[in-house]
């Protein structure tokens, strides 16, 4: 029988004893439980709100097209590593979209017939002379199969080339 002091019983039997020690554990379980919780949010979460904050800051600043707030400390590098990354790409899109048109405009003006076709025949892209090479407007080789524009003969050929490929390949 546990006791205080003054020669009280706490409680009078063992079960009694042992659901009172077993709600003593259970509260300092959730005491412990409170103090990882907080521990964690001071250590853990409040730095990652931080890092949150100054990247939406960042995106804020990057939609306006204003000058982007670089603090200080970690976030401070984080943002100046962020706006570098986000120049990088700026510039990679603009000279991405600079050899498209390049890319386009030399295709269009190509004497050569382009074609790209998918494995089942159809025409993905058609350069403009390769309507007058396969003497169809560009519509009609959009809406056909490859395969209608070869001889009879030679269609079956070009279906198992699209298919598999050349041989030895």
């Amino acid at each position: 029988t546990l006791s205080f002091e003054l020669g009280r019983p706490i409680a009078e039997s063992a079960r009694e004893t042992f659901e009172l020690l077993a709600a003593a554990l259970v509260v300092a379980m959730l005491c412990l439980g409170t103090g990882i919780t907080v521990a964690t949010d001071i250590a853990m979460v409040a730095p990652l709100r931080r890092v949150t904050a100054a990247v939406r800051e960042i995106g804020r600043a990057r939609d306006d097209n204003a000058a982007v707030p670089v603090p200080r400390g970690e976030i401070g590098e984080l943002a100046k590593s962020l706006n570098g990354m986000l120049a990088e790409l700026a510039d990679a899109a603009r000279e991405r979209e600079r050899k498209d048109q390049r890319f386009q405009a030399m295709v269009a003006h190509s004497s050569d017939a382009i074609c790209i076709v998918s494995e089942l025949g159809r025409v993905l892209f058609a350069t403009p002379s390769a309507s007058g090479v396969w003497g169809r407007p560009q519509s009609e080789l959009y809406s056909n199969p490859l395969q209608t524009f070869v001889a009879p003969e030679d269609a079956r050929a070009l279906g198992q080339l699209l298919l598999h490929g050349p041989r030895g390949a």
